[in-house]
This record gives structure tokens, sequence and C-alpha cells, in this order.
């Protein structure tokens, strides 16, 4: 079976900490016998000078045999938060596609948190229809922290889930 995950957030070089744990279910994943992939993207806090014109930092490579594609953007407009989540659900998306085309489309999609990785499921779904399961990670739901809208967008995504979890 051919797994592609897809977390919120992941750790960015060795020793990082940051979503360990999606890292540690991949390699557990893998040593069942699956082909496991990874595709996060982060979205970097905004800074002054040339950083305000870099485009996406794309970083590939091969993660004891797991394919990880890894993609960062500078928040070239802070003030405008709708603008860098589109730009930042386009790249993701394109990420994804180099994965695609390079290791074949998966046969299940593993998402971890419905924002902000959950916007790439649902268009992968609909690009290539490769379902996906969904683990929500949040506290977010029982503090009532999201604006209806994003509630509106998080309700699609679940739907379109084929399986729902949550960590408890």
């Amino acid at each position: 079976m051919h797994i592609l995950i897809l977390p919120s957030w992941y750790p960015a070089y060795q020793g990082d900490i940051r979503g360990s744990f999606f890292r540690e279910q991949a390699l557990a994943l893998q040593k069942t016998g699956c082909d496991v992939g990874v595709v996060s993207f982060d979205l970097l806090g905004f800074s002054w000078g040339r950083s305000l014109f870099q485009k996406e930092v794309i970083n590939i490579e091969i993660d004891c045999d797991i394919p990880t594609y890894r993609g960062s953007l500078k928040n070239r407009f802070p003030k405008f938060s709708k603008l860098m989540k589109y730009e930042v659900r386009r790249q993701w998306l394109k990420l994804c596609q180099l994965y695609i085309q390079r290791y074949g489309a998966p046969d299940i999609i593993h998402v971890h948190s419905a924002l902000d990785a959950g916007y790439i499921a649902l268009d992968l779904r609909s690009i290539y229809s490769i379902p996906y399961v969904l683990t929500e990670h949040s506290s977010a739901f029982s503090c009532n922290l999201h604006s209806s809208n994003e509630l509106k967008s998080i309700k699609r995504i679940i739907q379109g889930a084929s399986q729902c979890l949550a960590v408890s």
C-alpha cells in the first residue's frame, strides 16, 4: 500500500521535534511494508529585506528511505492572510503534484489536522480521486477558537474524508 502523509507541521531538519510524531508514524508504517511519502509545507514569519521577495523554498530528500518533500514560503503579506493562505495552498498542491509525478498516486492520503493539510487532501481527492483519512490534533474545537468561515471549510474537509480520527 502506498500512503502519502500530509502533516500540517513537520520537522524541518534533523533534531527538530516539531511534528516528530508524524515522522515516527511514517517510519512505523514503512516498517510494515507500506510505501510511504511525506509532503509538508510551512508558512514562515514575515521579515523585511531580501526575504520579502524570496520565492518558495523546496527541499526534497530521502529520509530513511521515505521520500520527503518540504516546502516553505515567507509570509510576504501578513495583513492579507487569505492571500497568503491561497498562495500556500497553491504551492503545497504543486509540491504534491511533483511527488505524484515521481512516485505515482498514493492509494490513500493520511492528513494530520484539517487546517491546513486538509485543504490539500480535498484538492487531491478532487483532482486524482485519492481517498484520505483525517486525524485531528487540534484542541481549538473544544475551545471554540475557529471562526465561522474556518468551520465551514473544516466541515467540507471532514465530509470529504473516508474516515476521521481524533487524538485523545
